[in-house]
């Protein structure tokens, strides 16, 4: 799910800073995180068995200032596609 354009492009800036840049809607984080190649080059690295091979865990590792939460006005942004329902519900979001 992606913010409107706006967003992914002030995502896209301040990602020269930050190895992970973190959209958040109403203090909440959302997707898509946007990551530096420095940061996903060491993260696909990991073995994927790990527990700490989590996306969600190499994130909360980093050091506050190499992340950055961005507020975006798209609560699109909290949706999460993990399942086939969650596939549905974006569908009929976007297809109303």
């Amino acid at each position: 799910v992606l913010p409107n354009s706006e967003a992914i492009i002030q995502m896209e800036v301040a990602k020269q800073d930050y190895y992970a840049v973190i959209p958040r809607y109403n203090k909440q984080n959302g997707h898509p995180v946007l990551l530096d190649p420095r940061f996903y080059a060491s993260f696909l690295q990991l073995p994927t068995q790990e527990e700490e091979s989590r996306l969600d865990y190499q994130i909360g590792k980093l050091d506050s200032s190499k992340k950055l939460f961005m507020d975006v006005s798209d609560s699109s942004i909290l949706m999460n596609l993990n399942e086939n329902d969650d596939w549905e519900d974006l569908s009929n979001v976007f297809l109303k």
